[in-house]
């Protein structure tokens, strides 16, 4: 979820669970980027798309994802889907 919580812009997680009681955010990663659009792999890695730049998210841990020479940039959504090929997943 992208918001401010604290004072703090940035893209968060929150727990969804049956309980009670509000659940607190989880930073994942600070940002001013004007635009963030996210998508999450099968085995949880959350792919971000801030202004146009791509990273990776595992266990909090932000790195940035290089694109193949060549390939253009993401343009509109992000999605994740099932490989026909036996991949786990591919971006589209």
């Amino acid at each position: 979820m992208l918001g401010r919580y604290r004072g703090i812009r940035g893209v968060y997680r929150i727990t969804m669970a049956p309980g009670v009681g509000l659940r607190v955010p989880e930073l994942v990663d600070r940002t001013e980027a004007a635009t963030v659009e996210a998508t999450i792999t099968a085995d949880g890695t959350l792919i971000l798309l801030q202004d146009g730049e791509l990273s990776s998210v595992r266990s909090f841990v932000v790195s940035p994802l290089t694109l193949p020479p060549g390939a253009p940039r993401p343009a509109g959504p992000l999605l994740w889907t099932a490989s026909s090929s036996g991949a786990t997943g591919s971006m589209s």
